[in-house]
């Protein structure tokens, strides 16, 4: 496998446990439109992109749903519930990020989320400092399930794909770090994966703090 020169982290479901609110946000907003969101369909957007979300939405519920203006909704009511309680860290982020540093590999945040939203839980969880780079899907072409975010990240770092290593938690994330060749360790969260895909990440860890073992184990850093 050889060793690793890159780390990028997904946030939602990965840094933080934050997909829970997100869903019941989704949730609170379409019920007020009179409009109801399949538990399904909140599984199959994580981690994808604004306008791949935007279309799975309006193909499952209808051309009429009012996605940009309730999307927008979302994302205040979201940014508020963040300000106003204290961000849920997963388990582990901290052990691996603290490895990072020891072991001298620079880490990067590649997600979907606005970058606002990213800075907000970085800041608001003192986990800034350990992230060199943030690479939002506001500023590449195509968000997951597409490799664009991962590879901004790799080029940004002047890295090769096969020489980073990305930590998902989401079929989406899996499917784009896989197709642009980057080895993936998957923590599952809430979405169910595929198992078929989900054989394709180099681990499929419980939480960070296994995944910190399984890179120590194996010797790939």
């Amino acid at each position: 496998m050889g060793a690793k020169k890159l780390f990028i982290f997904d946030m939602d479901g990965t840094l933080f446990d934050t997909e829970p609110i997100s869903a019941q946000i989704w949730k609170e907003v379409a019920k007020e439109k009179g409009y109801t969101i399949p538990e399904g369909v909140l599984q199959g957007v994580i981690g994808m992109s604004y306008a791949g979300g935007k279309e799975v939405f309006l193909q499952e519920i209808g051309e009429d749903f009012p996605f940009e203006s309730l999307c927008a909704e979302k994302i205040r009511r979201q940014n508020e519930w963040y300000n106003a309680h204290p961000v849920p860290v997963k388990p582990g982020v901290k052990e691996i990020l603290n490895h990072a540093k020891k072991w001298g590999i620079p880490c990067a945040v590649a997600s979907s989320s606005p970058l606002i939203q990213i800075e907000i839980l970085l800041n608001k969880t003192g986990l800034r400092e350990y992230f060199s780079y943030l690479q939002s899907g506001e500023t590449v072409k195509r968000g997951k399930p597409y490799p664009d975010i991962f590879l901004a990240v790799c080029r940004h770092f002047d890295v090769k794909p096969q020489d980073a290593l990305v930590f998902e938690d989401s079929e989406n994330g899996l499917k784009a770090a896989e197709t642009g060749g980057i080895p993936v360790i998957l923590v599952p969260d809430l979405a169910v994966i595929d198992e078929v895909i989900a054989h394709k990440a180099l681990y499929i860890c419980d939480s960070l703090i296994e995944a910190v073992h399984c890179l120590q184990e194996e010797e790939i850093l």
